[in-house]
């Protein structure tokens, strides 16, 4: 999750600071085009290419911690 958090950091700023596992980061700043910019990076290290739908439709760290995990014991 600290590699994730990082990734995020990048994007938000000081935003990402106080963000939990299960808060809903729509709600913390991120927006469309953030999102966009988190998949290269989020992509990488789940080992394949995850799509925008994914992603927005849980956005949160803990969910995409799941669907990193879930994707690298795929493959």
């Amino acid at each position: 999750m600290t590699e994730l958090k990082a990734i995020l950091e990048n994007v938000l700023g000081d935003e990402a600071g106080g963000i939990k596992p299960g808060d809903n980061l729509f709600g913390h700043g991120l927006h469309s085009l953030m999102l966009m910019r988190l998949i290269p990076p989020l992509s990488r290290i789940a080992g394949r290419r995850l799509d925008y739908d994914e992603l927005a439709r849980q956005p949160t760290l803990a969910a995409w911690q799941a669907l990193i995990e879930r994707s690298l014991t795929e493959h």
